[in-house]
């Protein structure tokens, strides 16, 4: 009885603490309002009371964050002012009030210049550019960012533009143009990664791996969010942790994951809904509604819906009606409200009109800018040039006749020489592409003859032994099901090379981990891989992308089918040239001893078709590594 008293005495005490934590820390900041001996310490205190909610509640963030503007106005304290405005407008943009955030953006640069402080205008003039691009106003949202990288690089600050390099890929990214956003995300992890910034590494993740979703590279993305997610969880922040999980439970869907995937994204909303984070809320509630429509929970999709709908339209988020409209058109055409579903496929295409007519003024608008200024400076230079040569003409006339006339007879000799040139060599070029293209042709036969073609035929004598009694049906039709599985994957494959995105460096060392990850982890054996930190723009061609992939894939397959391995590891390295290592812990073979069958030959020939080399070293029990080394150029 005595122990069960004690035992409940401890868990009453450590409850309180936790409590007594919370308030004490509450308290202390109230305190610290209360005992403020100016009104500067006192701002400050009321800023890190609003700071103290921003992550559990935004409103009663942007109460504090008043009070604190309340207390610096009066006395121009800068140090307030500015940290009211840049606090409450995160706040503004999170809760999707960006009319209200341009509004406190245009007042605040105003502000700053008053100051004759460079650095809070280029603050502002950036979160200016952010209320236009989450208001769809995408190319005046690119005009500040990139006013704003201006600004702070005049003022020696060039940390920032790795988070303006962000902003542009949002910018890009909520504009449906996501090669540009994944390439402005990509470099700022590059330059937060030098930093050593693990914040915006987390934040250059996470858009890098939106922007491979949105591509629908689900396995490109996923190594990405994960490592966002892994390092979030690290540093402590809860939004980060909230934003991975989200986009993970879209991954989580692609691989009809769909239990993994609403776990994931109710997690997300929970932190949504405490926070009062709008922008994520109503992406998170849409896809909820998805997933619950494709495992047939139409009424509770509609309720999700229907709730980031009225979320949307309250703040005017035309980027989230566009993605709410659509998908509340999908969703009342399966349950068979065929006239909701057409009324909502009429609100969206409105709104993505409207949308473009928008970007239209505004691209016609600055292209007529450009053009005006250009026509200026065009008349003013031929003017110039017009007054130029009637003063030599006046000065001397006769020998810039026969200098005109010399130059005249040259050109027209030189013209008619390029021109002869012109033909000869487009009659070659176009010989030459005309060749190429056969070329292509006969490759792309040939693979489809090698890779499906044979898989057909086998189908075919396998149905014929199950029609003739010979093959039992069900071992017959098994081996038929593995042949269409595998013959399916080889067209993906070539599909994939084919495909001009893919065709570089970057996209072949992406696919190559993603597709071995996966036969491994479906052998249930250990994967373990490592990617260079910086991977340059380069083209590498479909014909070489595939022998590459393929030499890798049958190292792979070899080592799952053979080695009796619990661990396989993938490298690449690209400083000299392109190396790809593959180890596996086996139970390795003597390079020694002849083997039958056709993979070395198969080496020998896709490795020389690349102009590369590679090595293979191997220890009876202590497994096997294979090397190969691929030049950059053919």
């Amino acid at each position: 009885m005595k122990k069960a008293l004690l035992l409940s005495v401890f868990f009453l005490c450590t409850f309180s603490l936790i409590v007594l934590g919370q308030e004490t820390q509450l308290d202390s900041l109230h305190n610290a309002i209360k005992t403020a001996k100016t009104k500067e310490i006192k701002a400050d205190a009321t800023i890190h009371l609003g700071d103290y909610w921003f992550d559990r509640n935004y409103d009663s963030a942007a109460f504090y964050y008043k009070k604190a503007y309340d207390i610096s106005n009066p006395i121009d304290y800068k140090k307030g002012i500015f940290d009211y405005a840049t606090n409450l407008g995160n706040v503004y943009m999170l809760q999707g009030k960006y009319g209200q955030l341009k509004t406190l953006m245009q007042e605040s640069i105003e502000r700053a210049k008053s100051f004759n402080d460079l650095h809070y205008e280029a603050v502002f003039t950036t979160n200016l550019g952010n209320a236009y691009m989450y208001n769809s106003e995408y190319e005046q949202a690119l005009r500040y960012f990139q006013e704003g990288i201006e600004m702070f690089n005049k003022n020696n600050e060039p940390k920032y533009e790795r988070k303006i390099n962000i902003f542009i890929s949002i910018c890009f990214l909520n504009s449906n143009n996501m090669d540009k956003s994944i390439e402005y995300s990509k470099r700022s992890l590059q330059q937060s990664e030098k930093a050593n910034d693990s914040i915006d590494i987390c934040t250059a993740l996470e858009y890098m791996g939106n922007g491979y979703i949105e591509k629908n590279q689900f396995q490109t993305a996923k190594p990405l969010l994960e490592r966002e997610l892994r390092l979030a969880e690290s540093l402590n922040l809860p939004e980060k942790v909230a934003n991975s999980q989200y986009l993970l439970s879209r991954v989580f869907h692609s691989e009809n994951n769909h239990s993994k995937a609403i776990e994931y994204a109710e997690k997300a909303l929970n932190y949504y809904d405490e926070t009062g984070n709008i922008f994520y809320k109503i992406n998170t509630l849409t896809y909820l509604s998805i997933y619950h429509k494709d495992i047939g929970n139409h009424l509770k999709a509609l309720s999700y819906l229907k709730e980031a709908e009225q979320l949307a339209e309250e703040n005017e988020m035309k980027s989230h009606l566009l993605l709410v409209y659509s998908n509340m058109a999908i969703l009342n055409n399966v349950m068979q409200n065929y006239k909701d579903a057409y009324n909502y496929l009429e609100r969206h295409d409105l709104l993505e009109d409207s949308l473009n007519s928008v970007e239209l003024k505004n691209k016609l608008q600055d292209l007529d800018v450009k053009y005006e200024t250009g026509k200026k400076e065009l008349q003013i230079k031929n003017l110039t040039q017009q007054n130029a040569i009637k003063s030599l003409q006046n000065k001397r006339r006769f020998w810039v006749s026969i200098a005109l006339g010399i130059v005249i007879i040259s050109l027209l000799l030189y013209g008619f020489m390029q021109f002869k040139n012109f033909k000869t060599k487009k009659a070659l070029l176009m010989a030459q592409q005309k060749n190429a293209i056969i070329e292509e042709r006969l490759r792309i036969a040939s693979e489809m003859h090698d890779d499906v073609g044979s898989g057909l035929s086998r189908i075919r004598y396998i149905i014929g032994g199950i029609s003739s009694g010979k093959t039992e049906q069900k071992s017959g039709i098994d081996k038929a099901n593995d042949i269409i599985d595998d013959s399916i994957q080889k067209m993906k494959e070539i599909v994939w090379s084919l495909n001009e995105s893919n065709q570089t460096l970057e996209e072949l060392i992406y696919y190559i981990r993603g597709q071995v990850s996966e036969m491994v982890e479906n052998a249930e054996i250990e994967f373990e891989s490592h990617l260079p930190d910086d991977i340059p723009t380069m083209f590498f061609g479909w014909a070489r992308n595939r022998n590459t992939y393929l030499l890798v894939k049958e190292t792979i397959h070899n080592a799952i089918k053979h080695a009796d391995a619990t661990k396989i590891t993938l490298e690449f390295d690209i400083s000299n040239e392109f190396t790809i290592t593959i180890f596996d812990n086996g139970k390795g073979f003597d390079t020694k001893q002849k083997y039958s069958g056709n993979g070395l030959n198969h080496y020998k020939k896709r490795i020389s078709e690349l102009n590369g080399r590679y090595e293979i070293s191997s220890k009876i029990g202590k497994g096997t590594t294979v090397i190969f080394y691929i030049p950059f150029s053919s």
